[in-house]
């Protein structure tokens, strides 16, 4: 089935997965993505549900599978630069305030994450989950796409960030 589907892709990387996994892709910028799909350009795209309920996709997405293949993520970003020019004190609340933007995060999350699902069958989107061992799958022909597309470093960086997040 993955062989006659094409997903919009994000970049390069993202098209690598897509072949690995038996489907083909093409770079779509994000504003062109409802065109794309509409005009059979693109038959989807990997983004988490909330993509597609933000951005009116779901009159035209009907579909869904969550195979959970990489965390959707939000990053903060602070200039060491500025960061050190800060007084002990307000570096604390600095960091007080991102730990409780981190916090605050993760709460959301899990409510969304049983919310989310409801509102996508509102708006009349099937929600098909991956069959058992597909997910695996999945991972075992990425995986070897991590070395191709991360540095060594950025490999490292990852895999600290899912340690800390188990």
């Amino acid at each position: 089935q993955m062989a006659e589907l094409r997903f919009r892709a994000l970049n390069p990387e993202q098209i690598k997965l897509q072949e690995a996994i038996g489907s083909s892709g093409t770079v779509i910028a994000w504003a062109e993505v409802a065109n794309a799909i509409q005009t059979g350009v693109a038959d989807g795209y990997f983004n988490p549900p909330s993509s597609a309920i933000r951005n009116g996709h779901t009159s035209f997405l009907k579909y869904y599978t969550p195979a959970d293949l990489w965390p959707s993520s939000r990053a903060i970003v602070i200039s060491e630069d500025w960061y050190q020019t800060l007084s002990d004190e307000e570096k604390t609340q600095i960091d007080a305030a991102v730990d409780a933007g981190l916090a605050a995060n993760r709460d959301w999350v899990a409510e969304w994450s049983t919310s989310v699902t409801e509102k996508q069958v509102e708006l009349g989107v099937t929600i098909t989950p991956l069959a058992e061992g597909e997910r695996d799958k999945i991972i075992a022909v990425a995986k070897p796409l991590w070395s191709e597309t991360l540095t060594a470093e950025q490999l490292a960086l990852w895999d600290q960030a899912k340690a800390a997040a188990q």
